[in-house]
């Protein structure tokens, strides 16, 4: 029984969906543990499970009013599991007190303090966070203390301010098009009732870091960290593409897995950086004017694909994850980006394969005779897989959910990493979030994904502040990308571009975004 003081008049739940496994899955299992029957591990995954999805509004980049500070109460997760094992544990006090024949006017004493004593800590904990904690707070449940309910209609939530943080039923955004672009051009994007990003996308005059500058380029992870003003920072290298693992050709009859063949795109450049808020479109803020293909271009070359020549993914890790007793902030992590550029037998193929007169029967054997090694020759259907999926995902978030990303330590076992993170070790992750896990853009002859892993749940965010704290400045980490393929004419599988392979992730040398995109952090360059 709660107090009178502490009555709660209403239990609101919102935004909550159900979390289920996409019926488009091909080959989903049946306890939904990942697409690869066991071998992959998508977000359902109980330790990476993702929260309820919600869609968004882009169509305003003005952050929601807060609302009044002394309305809502919140209680995440932990609070409530919290609470649980207080009530449990006073129980099991009541059980030792009947068995010593104490009175039950002790027991009843006792639960009251204990309840009394864990709610008051909690409900003040909460009731001294910030205007802007309590707008973007990512627990399921509110408690209102003056009886004022939001209203949910259509999966809508109205705040007290009468404005709508999210719909079920709003129009998507075209992810990929102009419109999208245009919308993000100011540096803020509204996802749920939040301002996302405070970074400039440059400096009054115009100033932007060249893309790589943050991180050292090495050939070997025991070369030096030092740059040229032996300051250290963070080491990193392309790995082969022979290090991931990833679908065959009779992937569908035999679920093997072989080291994949090739890459659509070489890494030639990489960025880590913390944030203490979610960035979006990091190719808008650096200068990718150094970033250009390593091979001549035909005279009046007629471009009929929608690949780019540039292709740019950026990961947002979790840093931080929720403790007793203080607030956090959920967007603060490390990002991480990769910068591609096309290989020149990626564009032979798509020349072929994207003719108006293209015919797949007598065209693929000429093709096929002219690629060099056996590795080249598996690419075809690699390319055209990827050329519809550049083409479609933009505008279709079902496409755009093929895209996954396989995070490899290669290291683990040696620097004592927990078993059960092991045991995750290699296995490719489905965003399957468009526009909450997953975000696309696209610029003049560039394309760029951003993964965010900030929604996952506590779990994960707990597993990720343990390897940071004690584990990243020994590990050998390598991140690579990959379109699924789901028939026998887009198998096998090829990487998007090579692994990027990072050299002890030490704290310390990473840079915060401020510092790297006001111009007074320390450089590779």
């Amino acid at each position: 029984k709660w107090p009178k003081r502490f009555a709660v008049k209403e239990l609101v739940v919102t935004g909550v969906e159900d979390a289920t496994e996409d019926e488009h899955d091909t080959e989903a299992t049946q306890d939904q543990l990942s697409i690869d029957d066991h071998e992959e591990m998508s977000e359902q995954v109980p330790l990476l499970s993702s929260v309820p999805e919600n869609r968004y509004n882009y169509s305003s980049v003005e952050p929601l009013p807060s609302p009044p500070s002394s309305t809502l109460i919140s209680l995440s997760r932990q609070d409530i599991i919290i609470l649980v094992a207080i009530v449990n544990i006073s129980f099991a006090y009541i059980c030792y007190l009947a068995i010593k024949h104490e009175t039950i006017v002790m027991s009843y004493l006792y639960i009251v303090l204990v309840v009394n004593g864990g709610s008051s800590f909690i409900i003040n904990r909460n009731k001294f966070q910030t205007s802007d904690d309590r707008a973007t707070m990512n627990s399921q449940y509110q408690f209102t203390r003056n009886g004022q309910r939001p209203s949910t209609t259509n999966n809508t939530t109205s705040l007290h301010n009468g404005s709508v943080r999210s719909s079920r039923d709003a129009k998507p955004i075209q992810y990929g098009s102009v419109e999208s672009v245009k919308k993000l051009g100011n540096g803020h994007i509204q996802q749920s009732s939040s301002q996302i990003e405070t970074i400039p996308r440059a400096n009054m005059n115009g100033w932007k870091p060249k893309a790589g500058a943050s991180m050292i380029r090495v050939s070997d992870p025991s070369d030096s960290c030092l740059n040229k003003d032996n300051i250290p920072m963070i080491r990193w290298l392309p790995a082969p593409v022979s290090v991931a693992q990833t679908r065959s050709a009779d992937y569908l009859t035999s679920k093997a897995k072989i080291s994949c063949p090739a890459s659509l795109y070489e890494l030639v450049r990489a960025d880590i950086f913390e944030s203490d808020d979610q960035m979006l479109g990091i190719g808008q803020r650096v200068d990718l004017s150094e970033i250009k293909l390593d091979y001549d271009l035909e005279e009046d070359e007629n471009k009929t694909w929608n690949a780019p020549d540039i292709f740019v993914i950026s990961l947002t890790l979790p840093t931080t994850a929720p403790r007793l007793g203080r607030t956090n902030n959920d967007d603060k992590g490390y990002i991480l980006t990769g910068y591609y550029r096309m290989r020149e037998e990626t564009r032979d193929i798509l020349k072929v394969v994207t003719r108006p007169d293209y015919d797949p029967i007598h065209a693929d054997k000429v093709l096929f005779a002219k690629l060099r090694g056996e590795n080249q020759k598996k690419m075809i259907n690699g390319v055209k897989l990827w050329e519809d999926w550049c083409r479609c995902a933009p505008s279709d978030p079902e496409m755009q959910k093929r895209f996954k990303f396989i995070a490899k330590g290669d290291n683990l076992r040696e620097v004592g990493c927990p078993g059960w993170i092991c045991n995750y070790n290699g296995k490719p992750i489905t965003i399957k979030k468009p526009g909450k896990t997953g975000f696309i853009f696209s610029y003049d002859n560039m394309m760029e994904f951003n993964l965010s892993l900030l929604p996952f749940p506590y779990l994960f965010k707990s597993a990720m502040t343990y390897l940071k704290e004690n584990l990243f400045g020994k590990m050998l980490m390598t991140f690579s990308f990959v379109i699924e393929g789901r028939s026998s004419d887009e198998l096998p599988e090829l990487l998007i571009g090579n692994g990027l392979q990072v050299c002890f992730l030490h704290a310390e040398n990473v840079y915060n975004a401020k510092d790297v995109f006001g111009g007074t952090s320390p450089t590779s360059f």
